[in-house]
């Protein structure tokens, strides 16, 4: 009797060791090491439609992507949590944002930068004139 309390004891044992286990394979935390490095961004231009991916996190499966709390993306332009920046550019400047890539309990942070010029001016026919001395 006593030697078949051990034995449950030991197959209990290695019950929670496997569940452990196979509950680890799931979190980055458990041996992938999530990285996540910043790139440069292409420059974007007031009202021209702009889209590009920091997606660029490496180290686990199912990453998703959000401003760092304080963070703001030019006026005009959005974050997915795939990672892509979309949208259509309001104001002339340049911007500096942290993103932060998570996956399961790991998270961490990059740092980017979008500079925004002012868009150009186009004009599809007909005649322009200009007052005499303001050319």
């Amino acid at each position: 009797m006593q030697g078949e309390t051990k034995m449950k004891k030991r197959f209990r044992y290695l019950m929670l060791v496997c569940i452990l286990a196979l509950l680890c394979l799931g979190l980055t935390s458990c041996g992938a090491k999530l990285e996540y490095t910043a790139t440069l961004l292409t420059d974007a231009q007031v009202g021209v439609s702009y889209s590009v991916s920091v997606a660029t996190a490496t180290g686990a499966d199912a990453i998703t992507y959000a401003l760092k709390d304080g963070s703001k993306l030019p006026a005009g332009l959005s974050l997915s949590s795939a990672g892509m920046i979309t949208g259509t550019p309001a104001a002339k400047g340049s911007t500096s944002f942290t993103v932060t890539a998570t996956a399961g309990n790991a998270s961490v942070d990059a740092d980017f930068t979008i500079a925004v010029a002012e868009g150009v001016l186009s004009y599809a026919g007909g005649e322009i004139s200009v007052a005499q001395g303001e050319a």
